[in-house]
């Protein structure tokens, strides 16, 4: 069985008038030259006319939730100074609308206290929170880059300790 190749897929040649003087052009088997007809150049031009543009609103969904209520957060720390972790890893479990305990990846208790989220658009939100283990209040700002994970940075009003780093819902 001998193998021939094609100037053009079928598929254009069957649809396209601009093809239509190469639909008599013979087959070569492959791996011998073609005759000097196939080896000529082709002017193609308007070869697709597109009729239908569709517009894509809201591209952006809602992946911010609307509470943090029983999500088990993974927190992966890229820096952060005092009173914050520097680096490590964590989750973060809302145990109600206004309390949060911190575990370690081993399951150990790290800290907990309270905390007030809200969301800020369809991919963003801010959590005000207290700890009470180091006593420390801040901001968290989360962005989500799809419904499961997303950046986080935490800023303190009081002292310059800060956090940055990514996140991930592990419970979704």
């Amino acid at each position: 069985m001998k193998t021939f190749y094609t100037l053009v897929a079928a598929v254009l040649l069957s649809t396209s008038s601009a093809f239509a003087g190469l639909r008599d052009l013979p087959r070569v088997p492959f791996g011998t030259n073609p005759p000097f007809a196939l080896r000529r150049s082709v002017t193609v031009t308007n070869i697709v006319t597109i009729t239908n543009i569709v517009t894509v609103t809201n591209a952006v969904t809602n992946f911010a939730p609307s509470s943090l209520v029983g999500l088990d957060i993974g927190v992966f720390v890229s820096d952060g100074a005092s009173p914050f972790l520097e680096c490590g890893a964590y989750h973060f479990m809302a145990l109600n609308t206004t309390s949060y305990i911190l575990v370690t990846t081993c399951g150990n208790s790290l800290s907990s206290g309270t905390y007030n989220y809200q969301k800020k658009s369809a991919v963003s939100g801010v959590i005000n929170f207290t700890d009470s283990i180091t006593g420390a209040g801040g901001t968290q700002t989360i962005n989500f880059r799809n419904p499961l994970c997303g950046s986080y940075s935490i800023t303190n009003a009081t002292q310059t300790g800060f956090q940055v780093g990514n996140f991930l819902i592990l419970n979704q």
